[in-house]
């Protein structure tokens, strides 16, 4: 724990969160090290810019250029399904004439690019926050590894409910999914957890429950949620015995 900050003012504390650390938990005193490790080794590698200014750029266009196909993709569909709707809304309203030119400057040349900027940038940070939190191949993230595998290892009926329940409570944008999907499978997430988290993501979150709850009530919520993660569970586990 000593490692963990260098600095005068926080110095004459350590020994003392050290003590209590270890009496509380001593697996939390070596991830706090971990932690500590990882910020004083970043802090440090700031000023080797001749090493990490080449990585930037590389991930840079990894992210950034290499995603110029699906951010087409998004604005395409976007602008589609926003100019049909804006077009229904607008008939009746405005004369026909001016309907296209109002959508397609309006919508498709304003809100269009803004969805899409906010789409790449959920991608990007999704990459950032699994590097970071889940590590890479061959380096430790600040979640260990030991931890996801536990959890989410191997092929059991708790590894794939798990899964399920934790991707049905939490909210996965589109394009977030696949880096952090891939950031837990190099960290020893199964390959059945994997689909059953992909699988309970986008079907359910818990703003979609209380939505759902307001429009079709409590039991048939309950009961819908039940559906979502049964199958998810299942899904996970038929694929992760064949796969």
């Amino acid at each position: 724990m000593s490692c963990l900050l260098y600095t005068g003012f926080a110095a004459p504390y350590l020994p003392l969160v050290d003590h209590v650390l270890a009496r509380g938990n001593p697996g939390l005193l070596g991830w706090v090290e971990r932690v500590g490790f990882s910020a004083r080794n970043a802090w440090r590698a700031l000023a080797d810019v001749p090493t990490w200014a080449p990585l930037v750029v590389g991930q840079m266009r990894r992210l950034g250029v290499d995603s110029i196909p699906i951010a087409l993709f998004i604005a395409l569909f976007t602008g589609i399904v926003l100019a049909l709707l804006s077009a229904t809304l607008f008939i009746g309203a405005v004369p026909p004439y001016f309907v296209g030119a109002l959508v397609g400057k309006t919508i498709m040349m304003e809100l269009g690019p803004v969805l899409t900027g906010m789409a790449l940038a959920g991608r990007v940070s999704a990459n950032i926050a699994a590097g970071f939190f889940l590590g890479r191949p061959g380096h430790e993230g600040v979640i260990p590894s030991v931890w996801v595998a536990s959890a989410v290892g191997g092929n059991s009926l708790w590894s794939n409910l798990f899964a399920s329940v934790a991707g049905a409570l939490m909210y996965f944008a589109t394009l977030t999914e696949v880096p952090i999907l891939q950031g837990l499978l190099g960290a020893g997430m199964g390959k059945g957890p994997a689909l059953a988290l992909l699988l309970a993501g986008p079907a359910l979150s818990l703003p979609n429950m209380l939505v759902i709850r307001s429009v079709m009530g409590t039991r048939k919520t309950l009961v819908f949620v039940g559906l979502v993660v049964t199958m998810a569970t299942i899904s996970g586990l038929i694929f992760g015995a064949l796969f």
